[in-house]
């Protein structure tokens, strides 16, 4: 009952906004990392660490992963565009995340039958670590990845081969720890799975017609229900350095819908950010918070318009910019912030069959009233 009332609590708290108050972002540039002969409804993951660097998985239209390293400093050389990228291993069904520590950049990847972690050295060489855990090979069941910022240790959430949602740890040995968090679920199973600043894991994942759950801190700890399910809600989670945790949801029969909660996950506010949203057999929802959460950029795919949405908000959530992305009808969005604040998105363009990046440098600067 407890958790119910804080769910009852929550829905009554969202807001549909009426009326936006905030600027749009105007992107510095938007550059083509692959064009139509490498890329094909092309997956990708993007980690922003130094300002004006990025790294980015995609999948290659040889159903490869790809690694490009963007620099914004060499754009006077090439103009940022990329060709082929680095290839990380041969054949990738789902590309779960990306992450750097130190110089180590990190993917979580999975190749129709397991889960694995690809990692890049100093030499620029890939090995591969297979935590032992066998995925099941359909979308509906796509993960996420995540390295954890104080151990530099990389870590899984994911949909077992028995529909079990499953968090995979990497031990300090390189070894690999799987634990259970939800048995005999529904297939249709949504997660994300991030760290916090302390090293604190966050999961939040959705069962077929129960409530969507997120766990934080201890991962398999319940905090509470975030809102009553008709159906599979595509879903991503972030954090901030504040302590902050920020969560997207997508439900294709009402509306994307943002949450924030500054206790761990015990208690929740949200806000409408869209009266549509999406249902889909793909990553549909993206998140991401500037640092200190001072911005918070939610990419979302909405299909009943054939349209790729970005929305920001500057005031933690209570008033919504949105603006379409370049091209329409764009999937696999994913968004990230660097350190100094600058936003990037990319995504594919289905239409066009182009892996593209958007760079805004100051979006807080365009979101002020």
């Amino acid at each position: 009952m407890r958790a119910l009332s804080k769910v009852l609590v929550v829905i009554g708290m969202i807001v549909v906004l009426a009326g936006l108050a905030r600027a749009e972002v105007q992107f510095d540039r938007v550059i083509v990392i692959a064009g139509d002969d490498q890329a094909n409804t092309a997956m990708v993951a993007l980690d922003a660490f130094e300002p004006g660097k990025l790294d980015i998985a995609w999948r290659h239209k040889d159903g490869s992963t790809r690694y490009t390293l963007w620099d914004r400093e060499e754009l006077a050389k090439n103009d940022g565009k990329v060709v082929d990228g680095e290839v990380v291993c041969g054949l990738t069904h789902c590309i779960y995340g990306l992450s750097r520590d130190q110089g180590v950049v990190r993917i979580g990847a999975n190749n129709h039958k397991a889960l694995i972690q690809w990692t890049r050295g100093e030499d620029g060489k890939w090995t591969e670590s297979r935590t032992g855990v066998t995925a099941v090979a359909y979308y509906g069941a796509i993960g996420a990845y995540d390295a954890n910022p104080l151990t530099g240790r990389g870590a899984f959430y994911g949909l077992n081969d028995q529909n079990q949602s499953v968090y995979v740890a990497e031990r300090e040995d390189g070894t690999w720890d799987a634990q259970i968090l939800r048995e005999n679920q529904k297939p249709n199973t949504r997660g994300s799975f991030t760290f916090t600043s302390r090293g604190e894991p966050v999961v939040a994942y959705q069962i077929l017609q129960e409530p969507a759950v997120l766990a934080a801190g201890k991962v398999g700890a319940v905090k509470v229900g975030i809102a009553p399910s008709y159906d599979w809600y595509p879903l991503d989670v972030a954090a901030d350095t504040s302590g902050k945790i920020h969560l997207g949801v997508a439900t294709h029969i009402g509306a994307t819908t943002y949450y924030v909660s500054a206790d761990g996950g015990e208690t929740w506010t949200g806000s409408g950010i869209y009266d549509s949203a999406t249902y889909g057999d793909a990553p549909a929802i993206r998140i991401a918070a500037s640092p200190e959460g001072r911005m918070i950029a939610v990419v979302f795919c909405d299909f009943r318009n054939n349209a790729l949405h970005l929305a920001t908000s500057a005031d933690g959530g209570q008033n919504w910019a949105i603006q379409d992305l370049p091209g329409g009808g764009g999937q696999f969005p994913d968004v990230a912030f660097d350190k100094q604040g600058a936003l990037y998105v990319v995504y594919f363009q289905g239409g066009e069959n182009k892996l593209k990046l958007l760079v805004a440098d100051n979006p807080l600067e365009a979101a002020a009233p």
